[in-house]
């Protein structure tokens, strides 16, 4: 009998949320073989979104300087998300206490992530400010590092990577371009701040650990998860200090570095917190009237945990890579170590876009 009444129910919620056109055909799949009083894990997108994309081509066209961007980009997304997010986080602590756990608001994006009952996403579903309603399983994985055949590794002084001079970083060089005084975040695995390529410059010695180094795993910074990030920060910003060889392109940059990529999806931070962890590089020292702590340049050598890289081409997805750039910081991501064929690239998006500054 019970089977029967679920069935029924699920039906007729099937229905009412397809009338309604927010719930995403996972969203609807997913509560169609849960019971009324499973709790889902789903992601709230709002209707109301600043467009950073046209804010990005007006500090341009009006010729805005970086110092200024970050804290006009955070005070319209902070005013925006509190704009729409405000009552409906008022009713749903009010009026279904008990059919919501872990909620969690953002700004950098208009969204909450939050875990709910099918009475709640019902309620949710009627809501006119809400654009999309869709169970939140998002995953990443960090890019397998490059494998390549036994080569002669002797270093000579003052030398360069092949690597750099494939992309012709000498010549930046020569120009004056070593990233000294720049900032780059580190977003992987983690990092051993004592290593000699780089010990010297982690933002860590000057400032306060909470403005440097971004926790998943680890309160303090380190490699333990994987040695995968202190091989990425090498390849920006590392320097031989005994041989002068050349290991990163920007070997005089400063850097900043979290641990919130893993190397296995199973131990992954929900990418609720994934998302925090590009909102904090927007203010790493809690002001948002200084700048001289947000990076320059994030480097995400992970992809999403999904087929084809097509898949987080839209949504909340692009508003947070466009509020990023707006801010003036060079988002780039990796295309994966795969190859050669035209299918081997990963899921990627690359800002190319420095905050007015040069590496």
């Amino acid at each position: 009998m019970f089977r029967i009444f679920f069935v029924i129910f699920s039906l007729l919620f099937s229905f009412k949320i397809n009338g309604q056109g927010v719930l995403s055909s996972e969203l609807q799949a997913v509560i169609a073989e849960s019971n009324p009083s499973d709790f889902i894990s789903i992601r709230i997108e709002f209707k109301e979104n600043v467009d950073c994309y046209y804010l990005n081509n007006e500090f341009k066209e009006n010729e805005i300087s970086v110092d200024e961007r970050p804290k006009i980009v955070i005070e319209q997304l902070q005013d925006q998300a509190n704009i729409s997010q405000t009552e409906i986080v008022k009713d749903i602590e009010r009026l279904y206490k008990s059919s919501y756990r872990n909620l969690k608001q953002f700004w950098v994006v208009n969204l909450i992530i939050i875990e709910a009952k099918a009475d709640l996403i019902n309620f949710l579903n009627s809501q006119s400010s809400i654009a999309l309603l869709d169970f939140e399983n998002d995953k990443i994985v960090m890019h397998d590092a490059f494998k390549i055949n036994s080569v002669n590794s002797q270093k000579t002084p003052g030398g360069v990577e092949n690597g750099l001079e494939a992309i012709n970083a000498p010549a930046m060089w020569a120009l004056g371009y070593t990233g000294r005084g720049r900032i780059v975040y580190d977003y992987d695995t983690g990092v051993w701040p004592n290593h000699p390529a780089f010990s010297s410059r982690y933002m860590g010695n000057f400032f306060p650990t909470s403005q440097s180094w971004f926790p998943w795993a680890s309160s303090e910074p380190n490699g333990v998860i994987s040695d995968h990030g202190t091989h990425t920060l090498g390849t920006i910003a590392g320097l031989d200090t005994t041989t002068k060889d050349t290991i990163g392109v920007a070997f005089k940059s400063y850097w900043i570095a979290n641990d919130y990529v893993n190397s296995t999806v199973a131990t992954l931070p929900p990418i609720a917190d994934m998302i925090l962890a590009f909102e904090w590089a927007l203010n790493p020292d809690g002001d948002i009237t200084t700048t001289s702590d947000i990076p320059d340049v994030i480097s995400n050598s992970w992809r999403w945990y999904d087929g084809a890289d097509t898949v987080q081409c839209g949504g909340y997805v692009v508003n947070l890579m466009n509020a990023i750039e707006a801010a003036g910081i060079a988002n780039v991501f990796s295309g994966g170590n795969s190859g050669p064929s035209n299918t081997t690239v990963s899921c990627t998006s690359t800002n190319k876009h420095l905050r007015g500054k040069h590496l």
